[in-house]
């Protein structure tokens, strides 16, 4: 599992980016990938979460199964 921080949720757009730990730029998220009961919602800015990655639309890093960083 990879590990990032949050940066960005557009909550009404359903999405968002986290910046990861690697410092190789950042992962795109949709709300439906959050597990572990995380809410969708500006709070999670700043959260450390842990997370997979996927190649998603042209190639760029998807993140997928979100749960809180232990």
């Amino acid at each position: 599992m990879e590990t990032g921080t949050v940066c960005s949720v557009h909550v009404d757009k359903g999405f968002g980016f986290i910046r990861l730990s690697d410092g190789c730029g950042d992962a795109f998220f949709h709300h439906r990938d959050l597990r572990d009961g995380l809410a969708f919602d500006e709070r999670l800015i700043e959260r450390r979460v842990q997370f997979n990655i996927i190649d998603g639309r042209g190639g760029k890093p998807r993140a997928i199964d979100i749960r809180a960083a232990r």
